[in-house]
């Protein structure tokens, strides 16, 4: 994986030259982005810096990691498959029925159930929405959404004011397909498992498929692309689910917040991701809180956030679910959250202070809505 500079002068054409050849970005913000590539010659006139010699060694390490974190039977030491994170819901559903039950949201390309949990004790109270793991790699998201739910439950001192002032939804791996795919078959796949019609490629990257600015930049109509759009707005089943199941809610302003975790680059952005043109009406609504959220964060584990618009803070990404859940379904604390840290694979040890540091922004977000609806 090589680091390359931005530069004004020739960041068109750098990002023509990486469409082109399908390579894949993992990072990028306004001063340098992070691509993997077979080799960095291609690149050599973008001056890039080698940050990984060899992601298979990456890889191969990672797998290590895993097989041995795995054995102390902790689903925050080790970064579990589906079938682990599915048994690890309903053991909490069964020892907290009076405040957790399984939620249905839809079904996968493959027909999977998405499942999440709905945490709370008054069903008239607004639903904090959160999901994590719409890109499969991301697997550092699915343990931060476990440990919100594990910290909602039971770990948390001041949890009853938060489980008595909402509806909490959580949904810790929207991209099932995906993610078993990740697991089994290519630890690095981002998108679903949807097969697309004309084109041996598969998947849509779900994050682009939002309806609210589909189709603009930061997007591909091209299948074997890693940010191929869908055939259109809600194409994929995945994100069709969540808007039907959304869309009551939306439509009775009863969403106090939406917030879709992902990895990697230690970020709490807002919309626009759509537009660098214009901020949204309600940014300074949104600015404030982001303030307060990434403050809190930050006395966790002393790990700085960056926050602001996401088309500021990295770039402009058309069709993605924070637009969509404030430009269509009206929820001024729509937000998206990476994770700290430098790649898709980090080690097992960063769950803990990952899910940590993350809560404590969900918690500190929460708790700005409840103090400002006071």
């Amino acid at each position: 994986m090589v680091q390359i500079p931005l530069l004004r002068e020739s960041e068109q054409q750098l990002f023509e030259l990486l469409e082109t050849h399908n390579f894949d970005v993992w990072f990028k913000n306004s001063t340098s982005v992070h691509v993997m590539v077979p080799t960095w010659k291609l690149l050599e006139p973008f001056h890039p810096k080698v940050l990984i010699p060899n992601i298979q060694d990456l890889l191969d390490t990672s797998a290590q990691d895993r097989a041995q974190s795995y054995q102390s039977g902790d689903i925050f030491t080790s970064f579990p498959t589906y079938g682990q994170v599915l048994t690890w819901l309903n053991q909490q559903v069964s020892t907290y029925p009076d405040i957790a039950s399984l939620i249905h949201i839809g079904k996968t390309a493959n027909d999977l159930d998405i499942l999440g949990l709905r945490l709370g004790r008054d069903p008239t109270k607004k639903i904090f929405y959160v999901h994590c793991t719409i890109h499969a790699r991301e697997w550092i998201t699915t343990t931060t959404c476990l440990w919100i739910i594990d910290n909602l439950l039971s770990q948390d001192p001041g949890r009853a004011e938060l489980l008595s002032s909402f509806q909490w939804v959580i949904v810790p791996v929207l991209n099932i397909d995906g993610y078993n795919y990740a697991h089994t078959s290519d630890r690095l796949w981002r998108k679903n498992r949807e097969p697309n019609p004309s084109s041996s490629c598969i998947g849509t990257d779900l994050n682009r498929n939002y309806a609210y600015g589909w189709g603009g930049l930061g997007t591909s109509s091209n299948p074997c692309s890693d940010i191929y759009r869908g055939s259109g707005p809600y194409s994929a089943p995945e994100i069709r689910a969540e808007h039907e199941f959304l869309m009551p809610y939306f439509d009775s302003s009863s969403v106090a917040a939406y917030v879709d975790i992902h990895s990697y680059g230690g970020l709490f952005m807002s919309p626009w991701g759509y537009t660098i043109k214009e901020l949204p009406p309600d940014y300074p609504a949104m600015e404030l809180a982001m303030k307060e959220i990434t403050e809190a964060i930050y006395q966790v584990n002393r790990r700085t956030y960056e926050y602001g618009p996401s088309a500021i803070v990295i770039y402009e990404a058309a069709g993605g679910s924070d637009d969509d859940a404030y430009g269509n379904g009206g929820v001024v604390y729509s937000f998206t959250v990476e994770a700290y840290g430098s790649s898709f694979t980090p080690p097992v040890s960063e769950i803990k202070p990952t899910g940590a540091e993350i809560y404590a922004g969900i918690k500190q977000l929460a708790l700005h809505i409840i103090n400002k609806e006071q």
